[in-house]
């Protein structure tokens, strides 16, 4: 990704984001969103910063330890920036759940997340600030939330499929989040830090579900795997809500995947030795024009014209006009993985698929 010139290190745990890099976000996002519209979901905007109160009455200013950022305002108030928003959530329902014939209700957004990480690694996998979408569900009944649940995780293997990517959803722990029932999405990695087992019976865990690592709960023996998480379902159940009093009884769920994450997962799963390979419905550009000798003017005028009708066409096209030799061009263009590539030299006009 940094060779591509997608990200740029500022600092530990810190990236740069480039215009390639918010161009695959953004087609990541167009297709969460489409999957979160399918399950009437509906898109808000939580605030980023949450009071020590609010964290206190839902029990997780202590129960995050030193993973959340803590600061004091002007008047010394104890803030944090907050890792997810069930408190917001929370607050939503408050405000707009009259009575409960208006469940189920499921509030999203795409959003800044902050991380006090410990230790950042794996570039965009592990860091201190990433994008995140988190979504919360609101239910009058178990039942409501169990079918809400199976709903959720079908939008979320639509997502990955559509994304191009190869996902194994997992049992796990609820850990922090409280409440009981969830369910990972994870790809395998060598990058990855946990470890999962799969069975040949279908199922698969987090080893930390397992008292037996080797053995599934079916008897049957698992092979153990590295993988990293793209996304988590939880049910809640009344973990939350039963902390407010209007809410007292009423089940709930949360959904989240990681945007940066996805990008990474994408060129991991699609790539070569000499580059990424991008779906082309995911590309941040699908198109580029590379001038062989920008010395002769015939050849850079044929390339303006056609980069020209490109763009009024709205089509993603980046022309490579540098003065550099033609090695360095065309070896440039498969390390971006631009999936249509037009050649222009003295022989021609050629088209080329990566």
């Amino acid at each position: 990704m940094t060779r591509a010139g997608l990200i740029k290190r500022m600092s530990n745990g810190l990236y740069v984001h480039t215009s390639l890099m918010i161009g695959v976000m953004d087609a990541v996002m167009r297709e969460i969103k489409k999957q979160m519209s399918a399950v009437h979901s509906t898109e808000v905007k939580f605030p980023v910063i949450v009071s020590k109160s609010d964290l206190q009455e839902s029990g997780r200013w202590n129960a995050f330890g030193n993973e959340i950022f803590k600061l004091q305002d002007r008047n010394k108030k104890e803030i944090a920036l907050s890792p997810t928003n069930e408190e917001a959530a929370c607050f939503m329902a408050i405000n707009h759940i009259q009575n409960r014939n208006q469940l189920p209700l499921c509030l999203f957004q795409i959003q800044k997340k902050y991380r006090d990480e410990i230790r950042p690694h794996g570039g965009v996998l592990r860091t201190k600030e990433f994008t995140m979408k988190d979504a919360y569900s609101f239910h009058a009944s178990i039942e409501c939330l169990d079918d809400y649940f199976l709903k959720m995780q079908d939008a979320y293997e639509k997502i990955f499929t559509n994304l191009g990517l190869k996902t194994v959803h997992v049992t796990a722990s609820n850990g922090a989040m409280g409440g009981s029932g969830s369910r990972e999405f994870m790809v395998l990695s060598e990058c990855g830090t946990d470890t999962i087992a799969i069975c040949k019976c279908g199922m698969a865990f987090n080893i930390e579900m397992l008292e037996d690592q080797n053995v599934c709960t079916c008897g049957n023996k698992t092979t153990l795997h590295k993988a990293y998480e793209l996304g988590h379902i939880f049910k809640l159940g009344t973990y939350y809500t039963d902390k407010y009093k209007s809410l007292n009884g009423m089940q709930m769920g949360c959904y989240g995947i990681g945007v940066e994450r996805c990008v990474s997962a994408i060129i991991e799963q699609h790539h070569d030795a000499n580059g990424i390979k991008w779906p082309e419905h995911i590309a941040p550009i699908t198109h580029n024009i590379i001038t062989l000798d920008m010395n002769d003017k015939s050849l850079v005028d044929q390339s303006q014209t056609l980069y020209n009708e490109y763009i009024q066409k709205g089509v993603s096209v980046l022309w490579d006009d540098r003065h550099v030799g033609p090695g360095v061009k065309l070896k440039d263009s498969d390390l971006l993985g631009i999936p249509n590539k037009i050649v222009i030299s003295k022989k021609g006009v050629s088209n080329e698929k990566r």
